[in-house]
């Protein structure tokens, strides 16, 4: 009977110690479970955090991206536009260089015209002193011819000027309508084909007159690239 005592004691403990060893292999398992259950936590956390950074940096990538499409955008726009300043600069270059170029080529028309109406005076005056020159010998040839008999009647005009000398005159008279014709188209910008009046020329005479053909022939004035011409002698070469 004691041996049996014996033998249900120790089943007893032995069954307690099997008992406290399930409930601390329990309690191992609930620790382990929650610590897994912690972690997971911990994990899911973690990967919401990286998620949420991950789409924040995406979001700042695009805004990147968008930022950098304006500023090539703003920079292209930027090199158009400098382009087109430098364009609008080399047309305004060239076109000032025209301008320059064609301002240069009036002042030298300009000085040849002022020249030529320098000549053209000159020779006016050279041709009115020819004229007169002209008039004063004729005037001296009636002077110096002998006086008429007494039973020649006296002559009922003055003798005309010779065949020769009225020519000459006439051909110097010409001559002052056509450098007259050329001084007032130089003065007044007109053109070859222009024909001005007598009214026209009347000032670039001596006392404003206008000249008359000794010979009593009608001058025919013309256009200004045409010599004047007169209805008895011609006209003269210039």
């Amino acid at each position: 009977m004691p041996h049996l005592g014996f033998d249900g004691s120790r089943q007893k403990g032995e069954k307690e110690s099997a008992m406290k060893l399930h409930t601390w292999v329990l309690w191992l398992c609930v620790a382990a479970l929650l610590a897994g259950e912690f972690f997971l936590f911990l994990a899911n956390r973690q990967k919401d955090a990286a998620l949420t950074s991950a789409r924040e940096a995406r979001h700042e990538l695009a805004e990147l991206r968008a930022q950098l499409s304006q500023t090539v955008s703003n920079t292209g726009d930027q090199g158009a536009e400098i382009s087109q300043l430098r364009k609008q600069r080399a047309a305004l270059s060239e076109r000032l260089s025209r301008t320059q170029t064609e301002m240069g080529r009036l002042r030298a028309t300009n000085q040849q015209l002022l020249a030529a109406l320098a000549a053209a005076r000159t020779n006016l005056a050279q041709l009115q002193g020819q004229l007169e020159e002209l008039q004063l010998a004729s005037q001296q040839a009636q002077a110096e011819s002998p006086p008429p008999q007494p039973e020649t009647p006296p002559p009922a005009a003055a003798p005309p000027l010779s065949a020769d000398a009225a020519r000459k005159a006439c051909y110097g008279n010409l001559r002052l309508i056509d450098e007259a014709k050329q001084l007032w188209a130089l003065e007044h910008n007109k053109t070859d084909k222009d024909v001005p009046t007598a009214s026209d020329l009347a000032p670039y005479f001596p006392n404003g007159a206008f000249p008359v053909c000794p010979s009593g022939g009608a001058y025919r004035i013309n256009a200004v690239g045409t010599p004047p011409t007169c209805s008895i002698h011609g006209s003269v070469s210039r």
